[in-house]
C-alpha cells in the first residue's frame, strides 16, 4: 500500500504539496466519482432486495402489471366477503351493502398496487435512524466528552456552535433521507398513481351500475362483443398493461434527472466520512502512509495530503450550509501544508487518533474565523502536547478500554503492595 502513487498529488521527495482536484462535488472528472459507488451502487427495491440500477425499471414494470392482475383475482372474493359481513352486521339494504363492498374492494386494490412503493418510505425512515445510531456509536468518545453520553439524543443535541463537523454530518444524513423520500414520492405518483386510477374507474362503474366485479366484467365483455371492430374497446383490453409498463420507465427517467441535478451541488463525501475512512484503514493497516478516499474506487493520497484534504473538505461542507463560512483560500494552502505535518506524523506513529480531528477541525482549533485563517504551528504543537498529557481523556474507545484495564491492574498492584507490607 505504501508504494502506491497517490492520485492528483506530487510525491516528489522535496516537492511542495499541490492541491489539484480537491473538490468532492459532483463532477464528470475521474477523481470526483461518487464515493458511494456511482451509478453502479445497488438499489434496494420495494425495501426487500438490492438490485442493479439498470433493472429497477423492469422489476417495477413487472410489479405494476402483476399487482393489477392480482387485484382482479381478489376483487370478487373481497366484494362477496364484504357484502356477507355487512349483512351479518345488520345492513339489510343490499344496495348499501354493495356500495360498501365496492369501496372495500377499491381500498384493497389500492393497497396491493401501492404497497411496493409505500414500503420504501418505512425502510427509508429506519435506514436514516440506523445511520444516526451507527454514527453515534462510532463517535461515542467524542460525544461522551461533548454531551456526557453517546445516545441518539446526545447526537441530536450537538449544534453548529458545539461541533461544526458533527452538525454538518447530521445535516448531510438528513439530506440523503430527503433525497430518498423524493424518489419514493416519484415512484408512488408515477408508478402507483395510474394503476390506482384504473381501480378508481372500476369503483365508479361498480357504484354506478350496482354490480359486483364479476358481474361488471361480464357486462363489459358483452358490450365489447357487441362493439366488435370498435378501436376503443379493442384498445381498452391492453391499455392498463401498456400504461403500467410505460410508467416504470418514466419514473426511472424522472428520478435520474432529479438525482443528477441534486448530485451536481452535493459533496460526494464529507470531512466526517473522510475521518471515519482514515480511522478504519489505520485500524486495518497501522502505520500506513497512503490513504484511500471514501468509496470503493476512492483516490489514494499521502497521509499529510489526506489530513489537509479533511480540513479543506470540512470548510466546503460548512460553506454549503452556512453563509458565514468560507472555503480555505489558495493563499492559505502553503500554511496548511506546514500545519498538517506534525498532525499526520502523530497519527502515523499512533500517538493521535483520527477521531481527534472531529473535535480539532469541527471546533475551530485548526481553522480560525470560519475558514479565513489557520492556527499557528505553535498552537498545533500545544494541542499535540495536551493530547499526549496523561490527564487528558483518550479519544478512542480502544484506548479507553486499555486505560481502564491498566487502571484495574494498577489498583491490584497497590493492594498486593499493601498486603505484603502488612505481612512483614
Amino acid at each position: 500500500m505504501d508504494r502506491m502513487r497517490p492520485h492528483g498529488f506530487d510525491v516528489a521527495r522535496d516537492g511542495p504539496l499541490r492541491f489539484d482536484g480537491d473538490d468532492a462535488r459532483g463532477s464528470d472528472a475521474p477523481d470526483a466519482q461518487d464515493a458511494r459507488g456511482g451509478d453502479d451502487k445497488p438499489i434496494r427495491i420495494f425495501n426487500i432486495i438490492e438490485v442493479s440500477p439498470q433493472i429497477v425499471a423492469y422489476l417495477q414494470a413487472g410489479y405494476n402489471v402483476i399487482s393489477d392482475f392480482a387485484t382482479k383475482f381478489v376483487a370478487q372474493p373481497v366484494y362477496d366477503g364484504t357484502v356477507l359481513l355487512a349483512q351479518r352486521m345488520g345492513i339489510k339494504d343490499i344496495k348499501r351493502a354493495r356500495g360498501l363492498a365496492a369501496a372495500t374492494t377499491f381500498a384493497v386494490d389500492t393497497t396491493i398496487k401501492s404497497a411496493g412503493y409505500v414500503a420504501p418510505w418505512l425502510g427509508s425512515a429506519r435506514g436514516h435512524r440506523k445511520q444516526l445510531n451507527a454514527l453515534a456509536r462510532t463517535l461515542a468518545p467524542v460525544l461522551d466528552e461533548l454531551k456526557g453520553g453517546h445516545a441518539l439524543v446526545n447526537l441530536h443535541a450537538v449544534g453548529i456552535n458545539d461541533n461544526e463537523m458533527i452538525y454538518a454530518q447530521r445535516r448531510r444524513l438528513a439530506e440523503e433521507a430527503r433525497m430518498s423520500n423524493v424518489s419514493n414520492v416519484i415512484d408512488l405518483i408515477i408508478n402507483a398513481g395510474p394503476n390506482v386510477w384504473f381501480s378508481a374507474q372500476q369503483l365508479h362503474r361498480m357504484a354506478y351500475s350496482n354490480l359486483s366485479p364479476r358481474e361488471l366484467a361480464l357486462k363489459e365483455h358483452a358490450d365489447a362483443l357487441k362493439s366488435e371492430g370498435n378501436p376503443r374497446w379493442e384498445f381498452r383490453d391492453a391499455k392498463e398493461t401498456i400504461v403500467n409498463t410505460a410508467t416504470a420507465g418514466i419514473a426511472d427517467y424522472v428520478k435520474n434527472l432529479q438525482t443528477k441535478a441534486l448530485e451536481k451541488t452535493r459533496q460526494h463525501y464529507s470531512a466526517m466520512e473522510m475521518i471515519l475512512a482514515l480511522d478504519e484503514q489505520l485500524n486495518k493497516h497501522p502505520g500506513a502512509t497512503t490513504i484511500r478516499a471514501p468509496g470503493k474506487d476512492g483516490d489514494l493520497f499521502t497521509l499529510e495530503k489526506y489530513v489537509a484534504r479533511i480540513i479543506t473538505q470540512h470548510q466546503r461542507d460548512m460553506a454549503d450550509i452556512s453563509p458565514a463560512h468560507t472555503e480555505i483560500r489558495n493563499a492559505l494552502k502553503e500554511d496548511l501544508v506546514v500545519l498538517v505535518k506534525p498532525i499526520a506524523e502523530s497519527i502515523h506513529k499512533g500517538k493521535l487518533s483520527p477521531l481527534t480531528l472531529v473535535r480539532w477541525v469541527g471546533e475551530g482549533k485548526l481553522v480560525k474565523d470560519k475558514g479565513r485563517a489557520l492556527a499557528s504551528l505553535s498552537e498545533v504543537q500545544g494541542l499535540l502536547g495536551q493530547q499526549a498529557a496523561p490527564h487528558v481523556p483518550a479519544i478512542t474507545s480502544q484506548t479507553q478500554a486499555i486505560n481502564r484495564l491498566g487502571g484495574e491492574r494498577a489498583h491490584l498492584g497497590t493492594l498486593h503492595s499493601v498486603e505484603r507490607a502488612l505481612n512483614t
